[in-house]
């Protein structure tokens, strides 16, 4: 029997009194910054299916959705509802924006506080969108990242891969972190 469910199972204590002394984790709102929204409504333009005339009402759900801790689903469900965006384009849309803007956060707030550098970590799940058939670029996009895994770089500047400056989670499909370098050594 696991941890989680002897932690459950315990005769001790009430399932109810376990539950409320989980700890949770709040986002906070103010973490999407101007830099943060102005980057949302620049990566919405880029994609095709949303230059509808709903655009703003589009941007409007993004940003509730990224404000509220990464609530994906009510982008998703907004994107749905747009005529040719299937249930797998409006997931795929929505994960690209998250990641996006989860890292440009990421990168806000460790700078905010002096960190300099990070970590590229590779997950260790294929940088693609569609694994099963991915495209040349995605093949190339996996493999400069799997190479990443471990090296640093400037926060502000972002690790040159594949002929560009990039940060994890930032192309479509990157499933990669970073993990910060509290030290100079």
């Amino acid at each position: 029997m696991s941890w989680f469910s002897r932690l459950f199972r315990s005769p001790k204590s009430n399932p109810q009194d376990t539950l409320k002394s989980i700890p949770i984790v709040k986002f906070d709102p103010s973490l999407v910054t101007t830099t943060v929204k102005a980057d949302i409504k620049k990566n919405m333009r880029l994609i095709p299916e949303l230059n509808t005339s709903n655009f703003n009402r589009l941007y409007d759900i993004a940003l509730e959705s990224v404000s509220r801790g990464g609530k994906q689903h009510l982008l998703c469900k907004a994107l749905k509802e747009i005529e040719g965006i299937s249930s797998s384009r409006a997931a795929e849309i929505t994960l690209s924006l998250h990641s996006k803007a989860n890292s440009l956060i990421d990168r806000e707030r460790s700078k905010s506080i002096g960190i300099k550098h990070a970590v590229w970590m590779y997950s260790g799940v294929p940088c693609m969108l569609n694994p099963k058939s991915p495209t040349k670029a995605e093949l190339r996009q996996d493999k400069a990242h799997s190479s990443a895994n471990g090296k640093r770089y400037k926060i502000d500047k972002g690790l040159l891969l594949d002929g560009k400056w990039t940060w994890p989670g930032v192309e479509d499909g990157c499933k990669c972190s970073s993990r910060a370098v509290l030290s100079e050594n």
